[in-house]
């Protein structure tokens, strides 16, 4: 008796995680492939736990123009999507009073090539 519990609870124990896993990779396709079909543009996405990487796939096209399928290893520009955040990250520190939006640059960057003219954060 005691041995059948244990084979239960140690067959339970392989087999929750990995459906359980596996329930999580179908979840995250199905998401995925809804933004990202096979046949447009392309992004990446991984899905760390703890450090442990437990999804990782590319979606559509590295290149529509070529046809050529995103990887794990397909590079992507970022554009301008920086600038959002840096504006949010100065915003923060200017309520934090660790800035103030009217200081001239060369109060943070010493030797700034400014030519003379005045260059505010703003």
């Amino acid at each position: 008796m005691k041995e059948k519990l244990i084979s239960t609870l140690l067959i339970l124990l392989f087999t929750i995680p990995n459906t359980y896993s596996q329930s999580l990779e179908k979840q995250f396709d199905k998401l995925l492939h809804q933004e990202y079909p096979d046949t447009g543009t392309a992004a990446s996405a991984l899905v760390a736990i703890d450090g442990k990487i437990i999804y990782q796939k590319s979606f559509g096209k590295a290149s529509l123009e070529l046809n050529v399928d995103a990887t794990i290893n397909s590079v992507f520009e970022i554009g301008s999507v920086t600038k959002q955040f840096t504006a949010v990250a100065i915003m923060m520190l200017a309520e934090q009073g660790k800035l103030e939006l009217d200081d001239d640059i060369t109060t943070y960057f010493k030797d700034y090539p400014t030519h003379g003219h005045p260059i505010t954060i703003d």
